[in-house]
């Protein structure tokens, strides 16, 4: 299996929206309502610090983007418009193992390797 080096980690504190979205799926004569999935990579911006006189960078995380797409009939033919979206944003992993941990896991493993290192 091919690594792509990004991790997504579904949990129940963030499947809720999934399943909401998963619910409301549904197709009628005039419109239909389905999922779009979208992977957004991780960007960089660089914003000027008055205080260090430097540019800095700003990273946003990769994301996966889920929106629920509704299409329906107009007069001047089929159009689409977002109904409802969650993102969900890249989860780290553990160098050691290659694992990828929810968010919450990850800060407590990451705060008791500290506290490891310091006893």
């Amino acid at each position: 299996m091919r690594e792509s080096g990004y991790h997504f980690v579904f949990t129940l504190q963030n499947i809720d929206g999934l399943k909401e979205l998963l619910d409301e799926i549904y197709q009628e004569e005039e419109g239909l309502l389905f999922i779009d999935a979208q992977f957004l990579p991780p960007s960089r911006e660089k914003e000027w610090n008055p205080d260090t006189g430097k540019y800095e960078y700003e990273t946003e995380p990769a994301r996966l983007s889920f929106e629920l797409i509704r299409s329906f009939m107009t007069d001047s033919g089929r159009a689409f418009t977002t109904y409802k979206s969650i993102g969900i944003d890249e989860t780290k992993e553990d160098r050691g193992s290659g694992m990828a941990f929810p968010p919450y896991f990850y800060k407590e493993w990451e705060e008791e390797e500290r506290r490891k290192e310091n006893d």
